[in-house]
């Protein structure tokens, strides 16, 4: 997996990058265009992502089917771009209350290995099952309880393997914005090419740059 941004054969292209708190269209749609730009090598032109009720989100203009998915948690907005359906989830690290209660719920997203209870373990378990829940287009109509994921990706629903692999990481606030804590990223999309994470430093009111 990268996390520049550069290289061949992406499927994924995930942007992070600082936002306001009601941080509308205006500022998500210049992360879409900036990261189907880098999925696909080439400017998308005028491009606005359409929301459509109880489906997953697409580009306007795409020549072929382009997924996205949004997500947002402390001021970040994370916005993923693929070839294939694809589901996205962000959250900051920060102490967990009655963790014991909430690792039960999460025990098959924690890389297969039973329940956690610290902090980064089930945050990052709670971002894994909400990737996999955008991915599959069902929101959080799946209980956590009903998915395995195990250390490789592979995941499970009911006992049944999915067309999907999961991956996550845990970055380091944008540029500019050293003072934040750490930052947990899952994606989940189907098992093929790679996934490209870019941070974008601040104003961030316009598409960040490439380079």
């Amino acid at each position: 997996m990268s996390r520049d941004g550069t290289g061949t054969g992406r499927n994924v292209v995930v942007v992070v990058a600082r936002s306001a708190v009601d941080a509308g269209r205006d500022h998500v749609d210049p992360l879409v265009r900036t990261a189907a730009r880098l999925l696909t090598g080439r400017d998308p032109g005028p491009t606005e992502v359409v929301r459509r009720a109880g489906r997953r989100p697409i580009l306007s203009t795409a020549d072929r089917p382009t997924h996205v998915s949004v997500s947002h948690s402390g001021g970040l907005t994370a916005v993923a771009v693929s070839r294939s359906p694809v589901g996205v989830d962000i959250e900051q690290l920060r102490p967990i209350a009655d963790a014991h209660r909430i690792a039960r719920h999460l025990a098959g997203c924690l890389d297969d290995l039973g329940a956690r209870t610290g902090s980064h373990d089930l945050i990052r378990g709670w971002t894994r099952y909400e990737a996999v829940t955008k991915a599959l287009g069902c929101g959080l109509t799946i209980a956590p309880e009903e998915l395995l994921i195990d250390r490789t990706g592979t995941v499970r629903w009911r006992g049944v393997a999915l067309p999907l692999t999961v991956w996550s990481t845990w970055l380091d606030p944008p540029v500019g914005d050293r003072a934040g804590p750490p930052l947990a990223v899952s994606v989940a999309t189907r098992p093929c090419g790679r996934t490209s994470v870019v941070t974008a430093p601040p104003p961030l009111s316009s598409t960040p740059p490439l380079d």
